[in-house]
């Protein structure tokens, strides 16, 4: 990549689109949820399935591994005392693995500011994600955490 060209970023889960990503990308970007097309909440994909997907995405990326970013969208950032009004929205939409574990999503993020800085610090050691987006939504619960990663 030259100066004068922007990171591609491509995004998605499937074996296809990651082919491609694992190809071309500068930035690989995993949604962490697959849409329902029924009207239903997101399905959210837990962390053994994410565990897979980047075991195939760095066989994929070969020798590119090491200077391609790894993203996640994170769903929803979830304040304490918005956790039960969440969970009651998404808990039939959770894998069962983890349905009791929410915390573990790696497309949720749940508690204290202060918990949920960890819980992206472990999100980079476990699946190497390295850069984050938030939905504006959950910018307002964000903003403390942003504070405590800097």
């Amino acid at each position: 990549m030259t100066a004068a060209q922007p990171p591609l970023v491509i995004a998605g889960w499937g074996d296809r689109l990651l082919r491609v990503a694992a190809e071309y990308a500068d930035i690989v970007a995993l949604p962490g949820a697959a849409p329902a097309y029924n009207g239903e909440p997101l399905q959210f994909v837990g962390p053994a399935a994410t565990d897979a997907r980047m075991v195939y995405l760095r066989e994929l990326l070969g020798s590119r591994a090491e200077d391609v970013e790894l993203n996640i969208l994170l769903q929803r950032v979830i304040p304490p005392e918005e956790r039960s009004a969440a969970l009651e929205l998404y808990g039939p939409h959770l894998p069962t693995d983890v349905a009791d574990r929410p915390e573990e999503l790696p497309a949720l993020l749940i508690g204290t500011p202060k918990k949920m800085a960890r819980q992206l610090e472990q999100r980079r050691e476990r699946f190497g994600f390295s850069y984050v987006t938030v939905l504006e939504s959950s910018m307002e619960p964000m903003g403390p955490v942003i504070e405590l990663l800097r």
